[in-house]
């Protein structure tokens, strides 16, 4: 696998929601796209939207370490490593 597969054709199910997320709320793409790309029912993602949605208006990044972000950067990278 290539670094274009790993970000394009996502494995982990962590990866893949940050991905399809990051495709609907930074790139505005419509919400049935990004459920197909992902492979995801329409209902399934919206509900993955609105979810994050509520999470973010409920500061749920407040509770977020540093040491936790170092640890998830950690596991990709790693991942990515394995995967090449």
């Amino acid at each position: 696998m290539n670094a274009y597969d790993f970000f394009s054709q996502p494995q982990n199910l962590f990866q893949k929601q940050y991905e399809a997320l990051r495709m609907y709320y930074f790139e505005k793409k419509p919400a049935i796209e990004v459920a197909e790309k992902f492979g995801y029912t329409y209902r399934g993602f919206t509900t993955l939207a609105y979810n994050f949605s509520k999470k973010l208006k409920e500061g749920f990044m407040k509770n977020c370490s540093l040491k936790s972000l170092r640890k998830v950067k950690n596991q990709v990278r790693t991942a990515f490593r394995q995967k090449r």
